[in-house]
């Protein structure tokens, strides 16, 4: 399997700002769950995506810098698990990916395989009506507010999303070509009038799941099946593909799977795919302009 590129990570002020805030947020929730509260269940629910956020920080922080991981970033990962948290199962399968610590990743992924069930509705922020979709949740049996937000968690597949800070938890070719995120970079000397915005990578739960367990296999036999998943997903109906919340990352997923297969053709057409569903602002532009370089030089 290729090295992860690793990037330099330059604690910004924003950045540092935002991990002091999650420490500061942390500490109140610890300390209101000392104490009688209504909410037990909500807060803790929001304490555990706090400690994921910390541990992939710091683990990418660790990864830039070249040392390995500590004991205490990984129990801060293992302390942000639970049913309710499958994006957390998966940043820490990627920050595993991205360490090679190929073994225990495909644990992890295959927790989450059993975590996900036929009856989860996938949410997405570009997309409100899923959340429209949500409130048809099955209600029965339920007594009370808390139980009710519970229920809906526990049936919703939330985006999984990387901030600046945590850069070096996911495979690199997903955060190089990012192009829908706030603050704008130059890329190389691609061209001066090209911008890629990457401060954010964003990516649906259940291709993401099938992109790991790809690039954690080591045996070429294992790699099949999430090849399969990940081509069924995008291969539905051309309404439901253009439909899907981040079309272009999922896309940009396959078409990086098929090139490490050297199924440069298929990679070509996938390209084209994602350009024909997404015209404005795709990083599947870049990846034609690359893979056409590639062959006219001969690479």
């Amino acid at each position: 399997m290729p090295m992860n590129q690793t990037f330099p990570v330059t604690y910004s002020k924003s950045i540092q700002m935002h991990i002091r805030h999650l420490h500061f947020c942390a500490e109140n929730i610890k300390t209101s769950l000392k104490y009688e509260n209504e909410y037990p269940e909500e807060l803790g629910f929001v304490l555990k995506h706090i400690y994921n956020a910390l541990a992939s920080m710091k683990a990418s922080k660790r990864i830039a810098m070249k040392k390995p991981i500590n004991e205490d970033i990984f129990k801060m990962f293992e302390s942000s698990l639970s049913p309710s948290h499958i994006t957390n199962y998966l940043k820490y399968a990627a920050m595993l990916v991205c360490t090679q610590q190929y073994t225990r990743a495909e644990a992890i992924l295959q927790q989450v395989e059993g975590l996900i069930s036929s009856d989860m509705i996938h949410v997405c922020a570009a997309q409100p009506d899923k959340l429209i979709q949500a409130e048809e949740i099955n209600k029965t049996g339920v007594s009370s507010l808390s139980d009710i937000f519970m229920r809906h968690i526990s049936k919703m597949l939330i985006d999984v999303e990387f901030t600046a800070g945590e850069i070096n938890c996911v495979p690199s070719h997903l955060w190089m070509f990012r192009t829908d995120t706030e603050e704008d970079c130059r890329v190389g000397e691609l061209s001066k009038s090209m911008k890629i915005r990457k401060t954010h990578v964003i990516v649906d739960a259940k291709p993401f799941l099938h992109y790991l367990k790809y690039m954690s296999s080591k045996v070429g036999r294992a790699r099949l099946k999430p090849i399969f998943m990940l081509s069924a997903y995008i291969t539905e109906k051309p309404d439901v593909v253009s439909s899907r919340g981040h079309i272009r990352t999922t896309l940009n997923m396959y078409g990086h799977i098929l090139e490490l297969e050297n199924i440069i053709p298929q990679a070509w057409y996938i390209h084209k795919m994602s350009v024909k569903l997404v015209p404005w602002n795709n990083p599947a532009y870049w990846h034609l302009f690359r893979l056409l370089g590639n062959f006219v030089y001969g690479k």
